[in-house]
């Protein structure tokens, strides 16, 4: 709890994940791509996931998923579970089931890897929808940050790192501290 706690690693309540992306109702295609900078468990992907197009199989909607679903998170842990979660959510949402070796369950989705979010550029820019619950511990201001100094709440450089990095008419859902 104190590492999580100095991380700033607190995780969605996955009700509270689903009022947030459920204004993406609708919206989400093949052609999009949602990404979580701070994605944790994935609480935020799973919910935003619930609104994605499914395949007949497994396999081809995990695939289908793996295309659209980006996130990074410093904690290997989080990223795996965050993966195996998007599997389990597949099955709990009706798709066929298949077998898949365990060894290889957690290559189905290549763009949520172990990685600092406010360093993934690319990411940002190819995305047309942004889910995120930043971390809410206490940080440093960057150097080079022109609206504060001294001590700042990182979902605050997150959200300026996201707001100055991404293209026009991508959509931002975030859940912010007060």
């Amino acid at each position: 709890v104190e590492q999580r706690r100095r991380d700033g690693a607190f995780f969605t309540d996955s009700s509270l994940a689903e009022r947030a992306v459920s204004a993406l109702a609708g919206e989400l295609s093949t052609n999009s791509v949602v990404t979580d900078p701070a994605c944790g468990g994935g609480d935020l992907l799973l919910a935003s996931a619930k609104h994605l197009p499914r395949k007949s199989g497994l396999e081809e909607t995990l695939h289908s998923w793996g295309e659209i679903l980006q996130g990074t998170d410093i904690h290997a842990a989080f990223v795996r579970s965050a993966k195996l979660r998007l599997i389990l959510q597949a099955l709990a949402l009706g798709t066929e089931r298949t077998r898949i070796r365990r060894e290889n369950a957690v290559e189905f989705f290549p763009r949520i890897h172990i990685a600092n979010g406010l360093k993934e550029c690319d990411q940002l820019k190819a995305s047309t929808h942004i889910v995120t619950n930043p971390p809410f511990s206490m940080v440093s201001s960057p150097t080079d940050c022109q609206w504060t100094s001294g001590t700042v709440n990182c979902a605050a450089v997150f959200l300026e790192f996201i707001t100055s990095t991404i293209e026009p008419g991508t959509r931002v859902l975030a859940i912010l501290p007060e």
